[in-house]
């Protein structure tokens, strides 16, 4: 016969390791609830060194938060972001235009917001933008990895020159040495008043907008549950469209 003090040892080794158990299934959720993202610097929607690190990141991260989930943001060369964003590396892009090619490796989400894209030129300079043809004699500077509207991805006639930052085709262009930029109005904006003060009335901003494209949380094939993150992801934005959360944090922009 088992004597008491050997079935109270049993049992509290076997309390012991069902607490580990519990233990290590609470972290491992948590582990779970936790999304990396990677994205590039778009100021004032997402950057680094922002408010909230953007309004873009602020109404991204509290769709997430909402339906449980931690977001961990990672800063890095846009083009770097989508590569290793879509081979798992990290969890998925904070947020990007739609692209049939991004459609492949992505799950993506309802619309997040909306910006005008823009041609942009030195104020100095007679140039006018009637149609994509007619700037085809100028050469066009664009962010390496950017996704644009088809028919400018497709107009090899145009001569177009690839940087890795925003910065580096404002300086391109003030040096004379490209002719226009594309880019989002709100980020050639920001960057002309926190980078290049004092040299804001050098550069225009041509009329009309070339285009209004739309952006999107993504997350990667690659990731078991991708579809079930974007759909809590959905719950989220919808969340906050309804209570005037989304609303209040777009007046930031």
């Amino acid at each position: 016969m088992k004597s008491p003090m050997v079935s109270r040892n049993k049992s509290y080794q076997l309390l012991s390791l069902l607490s580990l158990l519990l233990l290590f299934s609470v972290e491992l959720c948590a582990k779970q609830k936790i999304i990396t993202l990677a994205t590039g610097e778009f100021p004032p929607l997402v950057s680094e060194n922002a408010i909230n690190q953007g309004y873009l990141t602020a109404i991204v991260k509290e769709a997430y938060r909402r339906s449980g989930y931690e977001i961990k943001i990672t800063f890095m060369p846009w083009k770097r972001a989508l590569v290793s964003a879509k081979s798992g590396g990290h969890d998925g892009l904070l947020a990007a235009y739609f692209s049939e090619e991004r459609d492949q490796f992505f799950t993506i989400s309802d619309e997040v917001i909306h910006t005008e894209v823009v041609f942009v030129k030195l104020a100095k300079r007679d140039i006018f933008f009637t149609e994509l043809n007619s700037l085809k004699s100028y050469v066009i500077g664009l962010v390496r990895g950017g996704s644009f509207p088809k028919i400018f991805r497709e107009a090899d006639y145009l001569t177009k020159e690839e940087v890795n930052t925003h910065e580096q085709n404002v300086e391109k262009l003030l040096l004379g040495r490209i002719d226009l930029i594309i880019t989002q109005k709100r980020v050639i904006q920001s960057i002309m008043h926190s980078d290049f003060q004092g040299r804001t009335n050098e550069i225009e901003i041509l009329s009309p907008p070339f285009s209004i494209q739309k952006a999107y949380a993504m997350i990667s094939k690659k990731h078991p549950h991708s579809e079930s993150l974007i759909d809590d992801f959905n719950k989220g934005l919808n969340s906050m469209k309804n209570d005037g959360t989304y609303q209040k944090l777009l007046q930031f922009k």
